[in-house]
């Protein structure tokens, strides 16, 4: 793991974690991954916002994802059931959408200033809601999962 990953845990949300494991278990991933998701949002229209432009292929590789994938959570944490991330510059199998270069500008080289665009979106005052953020779109998505479930039940 980078010395330089953000890395947040999240305490107080034992009634959430609760009504979360009621839901069958594909409900309970697609629930964390779509509030993880929706939760990141902001953050992600911050890293493109400040991402700088030349020809905007850097731009274009701007990703966000969500997974509840054992072999990803294992690498973080043991207690870890869901991991958000903003990703940029990221290889595509279309290699006009690839951008290598998004290390060399957030952290410099010999020859270049750093230019930090994606540690400045999650350091941004903004973006200090995320957790908040976080536990309300969880909240909507357990209550969403939860009627889905319902209805299976039903039928």
């Amino acid at each position: 793991m980078s010395k330089d990953m953000i890395k947040i845990k999240v305490h107080g949300l034992k009634e959430l974690d609760r009504a979360l494991n009621k839901l069958d278990l594909d409900l309970r991933k697609k629930a964390s991954r779509e509030a993880g998701r929706k939760a990141m949002e902001p953050v992600m229209k911050e890293i493109k916002s400040n991402t700088p432009v030349d020809s905007g292929r850097l731009k274009d590789t701007v990703r966000l994802s969500a997974t509840n994938a054992p072999s990803r959570l294992k690498k973080y944490s043991k207690k870890a059931s869901m991991i958000a991330s903003a990703n940029v510059g990221m290889k595509s199998k279309d290699i006009t959408k690839t951008a290598t270069h998004a290390i060399h500008l957030e952290y410099g080289t010999k020859n270049m200033a750093p230019q930090p665009f994606i540690r400045k979106a999650f350091t941004n005052p903004k973006q200090k809601a995320t957790i908040m953020r976080f536990r309300k779109e969880l909240k909507k998505s357990i209550t969403k999962f939860a009627h889905r479930q319902a209805k299976r039940k039903i039928k």
